[in-house]
């Protein structure tokens, strides 16, 4: 999807998905794949990894008015944990604004230049290429934070009702490339979180 930064699925958001067996097929332009079989299990490994933005701030502010927002991640796993930074390999951040009168919406991303960068790209976060590409590494019980500015990447332009999203997934590997998570990895995370702004006129 062009409007996200990051490439892959992003899970079924809006509906309870439990394990079991599944019928997967693809369809594009009319054309669908044939019907295959997919057996889908529970893992306790992705209630034990906590990732989350928080807005520092949200309700009446004025359009000055600096708005820090927090990415955390938490490993209470047992295994070792790691992910690319936001920016390497594509992996950006991504934000929605909506206002409601007058009726208005943007969709963007945060300023890449604001993010890591790295010269290498891969299509896939493997064991492989995490040793080439800026990854965070987070042992058992191990925390991260990296903090956002709202105002980097939107500023308020007149007042009015807003909701702003921030969103990312992070591509997770789990353990090492001989552990018993391998052939899971890496597990997608979807992180996203909005709040609702009422901006008045600093004046």
């Amino acid at each position: 999807m062009i409007d996200r930064g990051w490439s892959g699925g992003w899970g079924f958001p809006d509906e309870k998905v439990e394990a079991g067996s599944y019928l997967l097929v693809l369809e594009c332009a009319g054309e669908k794949t044939k019907p295959l079989t997919l057996s889908v299990e529970k893992n306790d490994i992705i209630d034990q990894i906590k990732a989350e933005f928080h807005f520092e701030r949200s309700g009446f502010v004025t359009m000055g008015t600096p708005v820090p927002v927090t990415l955390t991640v938490q490993n209470n796993s047992p295994q070792m944990i790691r992910f690319p930074q936001r920016g390497a390999m594509g992996e950006g951040v991504s934000l929605k604004v909506l206002r409601d009168n007058p009726g208005f919406r943007s969709d963007f991303f945060y300023p890449w230049e604001k993010l890591s960068n790295s010269p290498f790209s891969a299509d896939t976060y493997t064991w492989k290429v995490a040793t080439v590409i800026p990854s965070i590494v987070l042992k058992p019980g191990e925390h991260f934070e990296q903090q956002f500015l709202l105002a980097e990447a939107y500023s308020f332009d007149q007042p009015g009702k807003y909701e702003v999203t921030f969103a990312t997934v992070l591509p997770v590997l789990v353990g090492d490339e001989s552990g018993p998570f391998s052939e899971l990895c890496p597990i997608r995370l979807p992180v996203v979180d909005k709040e609702k702004f009422t901006v008045s006129d600093a004046r």
